[in-house]
């Protein structure tokens, strides 16, 4: 099994909530991330399909 250092688009989707929930992002910019980093977990999952 490969282990990355970088981040998954989950971890980083809770880093973002956190720096939203602090007033660090607006509204919009958390949209945004959310809808970029929703397509990263979907190549994700299916990626993790293709290995098992």
């Amino acid at each position: 099994m490969r282990r990355s250092t970088t981040p998954n688009a989950s971890d980083l989707l809770t880093d973002f909530r956190n720096l939203h929930d602090r007033g660090q992002l607006s509204d919009q910019e958390f949209r945004d991330i959310k809808t970029m980093l929703g397509k990263k977990m979907q190549r994700e999952l299916a990626s993790d399909g293709d290995e098992g």
